[in-house]
């Protein structure tokens, strides 16, 4: 038995990332790579989330882009095999970590990101990290149980974003603000 007590922060960090069993990592992956990574990792038995959004291109054509460009997430347990085939996989650079603990995202974060994908692809914008303003949760429309953080009030709608504090970036929509309760 070890004392919990003498763990250096970095290692009370490590203990609870091992303690939850499967979570949500962020993969970085070269330039390019990430539907190439999503195929393999889902040949593996993974489960993967690669948020898109469509975007209008300089031809004036509609196509789909990556939401986070270089970035997908994997829903694995640290230090298991299947996480050692994540790292193995053509095309990853890495997991996303600090001190070479790996960072797990929030479930409540990635439930969001996908609701919001599934949901109004069509609409969202990506945007920097945002730290400031009202929590909330849509509590009506197709955004139904999504939280995130009212960053704008114009005469008609909020705008509503959900942050990914894993990645240091957000997604923006506008919406009703009669959909919106604070948590």
């Amino acid at each position: 038995m070890f004392d919990v007590d003498a763990l250096t922060e970095e290692e009370m960090a490590l203990v609870h990332v091992f303690s939850k069993g499967p979570r949500w990592f962020a993969v970085y992956t070269r330039p390019f790579h990430e539907k190439v990574v999503k195929t393999a990792l889902t040949k593996k038995g993974l489960e993967v989330f690669f948020p898109t959004r469509l975007h209008l291109d300089y031809r004036r054509k509609i196509v789909e882009v990556p939401l986070f460009r270089n970035y997908l997430f994997v829903r694995v347990e640290i230090k298991s095999p299947l996480y050692y085939q994540v790292l193995d996989t053509p095309g990853v650079v890495t997991v996303l970590n600090k001190h070479g603990i790996p960072i797990p995202a929030e479930d409540e974060e990635i439930k969001s990101l996908k609701i919001l994908v599934q949901q109004a692809r069509d609409k969202i914008v990506p945007l920097p990290s945002i730290k400031k303003g009202e929590k909330v949760i849509v509590i009506k429309g197709p955004l139904k149980g999504a939280q995130g953080v009212i960053v704008g009030v114009d005469q008609e709608n909020l705008e509503f974003v959900v942050n990914l504090s894993l990645l240091g970036r957000s997604v923006k929509m506008k919406i009703n603000p009669e959909w919106v309760r604070r948590l």
